[in-house]
């Protein structure tokens, strides 16, 4: 059987992220911040969070067109070289 041979999961990814986010926050507690760096930081995150959005809506609808599955851990059934996938086979 065929597999994508992917060496971390994306959802192993995506913890190991989240425990980095807590250690910074121990680290270097929010409110330390004032309240102006605080709605910087919240208007950067939201932009970041809205391109992460549209990326993956943008990539899946590629996927779902060459008729390749979006999850990783598949066999790919074709090569989506348009678009986030020149840069990784996996860039959701």
């Amino acid at each position: 059987m065929q597999h994508a041979g992917i060496k971390f999961p994306p959802p192993l990814i995506n913890v190991a992220f989240l425990l980095l986010g807590w250690g910074l926050e121990f680290l270097l507690p929010f409110y330390r911040f004032s309240q102006n760096a605080i709605m910087f930081l919240r208007g950067t995150a939201s932009i970041f969070i809205l391109f992460g959005i549209g990326i993956i809506v943008f990539s899946s609808s590629k996927f779902m067109k060459a008729k390749t599955p979006v999850a990783p851990w598949e066999p790919t059934t074709a090569l989506v070289k348009p678009g986030p996938s020149v840069f990784s086979r996996n860039p959701i």
